[in-house]
């Protein structure tokens, strides 16, 4: 039977934490509502200290290698933090509304920053612009890779498929009417999807057939993580204060981490795995929270 503790409880910042990333060695990143950009691990929890800090609320996060860390605020900014200097070293400013997602495509090596007003803008792997486009009239918070193809959910509920070239090849109502898609995850041929509806739905990226839907949360999806090393496990944070963790292959709830077992008071808004037995998970209670994870 599937069993979890808390490891230990991560505090220092003086507002919500909006994004955690992974590191290098074992650590992760955190940032927030301060512009406070800290790191810390697990291992040592009492290490924990500032990196970078930003002017404005940082609501996203991606490490791109041992060097780089990149932040996203709600100026629409992209801040370009060197690791071993620990300051800022380059500002990418293409959106004029607020940066909630960023992510790398590894298999064509390129980077995305996803904005509140539904523009998307594609860097090289320089970090040089070279394409932009406004996918939604909503915002938009998330984003998925195939090998040659990409997926991005949006405020209207629905998801868009695009093609390597940026072409859009197909599009489908998954959520809600206007009930926003916060969170994407691809397994294998199988798209899963979670809303501001508290549901995750399960449906064909190519067909568009939705295949399964699950009351998932009392409010809304923030995030899909699944397992390292292990897909048929995945974890989900919401707003409902709860992080939960399920069986992909049937979409059974499998372990429910809240308050009353050590875990957030408010929003849980992030969440990522630093390895198979290891779960850390951010929000609005002003901390991170590390979970130890036994199959």
């Amino acid at each position: 039977m599937m069993q979890m503790q808390v490891l230990t409880r991560f505090t220092g910042h003086k507002g919500s934490v909006y994004a955690i990333e992974p590191g290098p060695d074992g650590t992760f990143f955190t940032s927030g509502s301060e512009g406070i950009i800290a790191q810390w691990n697990p291992a040592d929890p009492e290490s924990g200290a500032m990196l970078a800090r930003v002017p404005g609320v940082v609501y996203s996060l991606c490490f791109l290698d041992d060097k780089v860390l990149l932040a996203g605020t709600a100026q629409g900014k992209v801040h370009v933090i060197d690791l071993n200097l620990r300051r800022e070293v380059r500002l990418l400013q293409y959106h004029s509304s607020p940066v909630f997602r960023l992510a790398f495509w590894e298999q064509q090596n390129l980077f995305f920053s996803l904005a509140g007003d539904g523009s998307v803008q594609v860097y090289d792997a320089a970090l040089n612009p070279i394409y932009a486009w406004r996918a939604s009239e909503g915002k938009l918070r998330t984003i998925t890779f195939a090998d040659d193809y990409f997926i991005l959910g949006t405020s209207e509920g629905k998801i868009l498929r695009y093609s390597s070239a940026f072409a859009l090849l197909n599009s489908y109502q998954a959520h809600q009417d206007n009930f926003g898609v916060n969170a994407l995850w691809l397994n294998k041929s199988l798209l899963v999807s979670g809303g501001r509806d508290a549901h995750l739905i399960v449906s064909d990226p190519i067909s568009g057939e939705i295949l399964q839907s699950v009351p998932a949360h009392n409010y809304a999806i923030y995030r899909i993580a699944p397992m390292s090393g292990n897909p048929e496990i995945m974890a989900t944070a919401s707003r409902d204060k709860t992080v939960k963790l399920w069986h992909t292959n049937t979409m059974e709830p499998l372990l429910r981490l809240d308050a009353a077992v050590g875990g957030h008071t408010n929003s849980v808004n992030d969440l990522t795995w630093l390895n198979p037995g290891l779960l850390v998970s951010a929000g609005d209670d002003r901390s991170a929270v590390a979970w130890t994870i036994d199959l």
